[in-house]
């Protein structure tokens, strides 16, 4: 009898993004082709739940999510494919501040990367990092989608590795983003030095985001691969 593969592990995307208890979001970068403006409250609510066990949805919460992350996070996404619906509220105006839109002409390319890369701190300033890649854009749709996270610190723990290229990773980003308090090459130095635990079964070589301008890394070639999985 044929063996049933078995699923990957699922988790709803926005509860990925609570920062843990007993810390808060110092900033937060996110890239994908596409969102909409309900998929953004809803992920600033969850940024700025401090550990809570619910995100909240009320006004004042919302309010204090505007307020608290407003220098603080960004959502970049390619030019003219924010999704506004005409019953959208007139509140949603609000997070035009947060987005960030690549003027890419897309009869020949666009901005296409999935990620987030998230930075959190305690009360003594020592910082977590949370970084998911996959393929689903800050959209309302219901489809499965495949992602990959990742937690890091800079101290070593047990199962921890480095993993090249996340630093580039975020310093495209950063610069992107454009926060003021945000510099790109401090990120990279700071990545460096990040160690990272990845899901059990899971060893990460390197992470690599293809730009307009950059140059695509070779096919895998690797004669003791065994699966490979494509994520678009």
């Amino acid at each position: 009898m044929k063996k049933t593969p078995e699923d990957f592990p699922g988790q709803a995307f926005l509860e990925l993004l609570r920062p843990p208890k007993l810390t808060r979001t110092r900033f937060a970068l996110f890239a994908a082709y596409s969102a909409d403006p309900i998929v953004l409250g809803g992920a600033l609510l969850n940024l700025h739940a401090r550990g809570r066990d619910n995100a909240g949805g009320n006004k004042a919460d919302f309010a204090g999510a505007i307020e608290t992350l407003r220098h603080r996070v960004r959502f970049i996404v390619q030019r003219g494919r924010i999704h506004r619906g005409s019953k959208l509220p007139r509140i949603a105006a609000v997070l035009d501040q947060f987005v960030v839109e690549i003027p890419y002409r897309e009869r020949s390319n666009s901005w296409h990367p999935k990620a987030a890369l998230i930075c959190y701190e305690d009360e003594k300033s020592y910082r977590f990092w949370r970084l998911w890649i996959g393929s689903r854009n800050l959209t309302t749709s219901r489809d499965l989608d495949l992602g990959l996270m990742l937690d890091g610190e800079s101290r070593r723990r047990r199962g921890s590795q480095a993993i090249s290229g996340i630093d580039a990773l975020g310093t495209a980003l950063a610069r992107e983003a454009g926060l003021a308090d945000l510099n790109p090459d401090d990120l990279a130095a700071e990545l460096e030095t990040v160690r990272w635990m990845a899901p059990e079964g899971i060893h990460v070589d390197s992470i690599d985001l293809w730009t307009r301008d950059g140059e695509p890394v070779p096919p895998l070639d690797r004669p003791k691969c065994r699966k490979i999985v494509v994520l678009n």
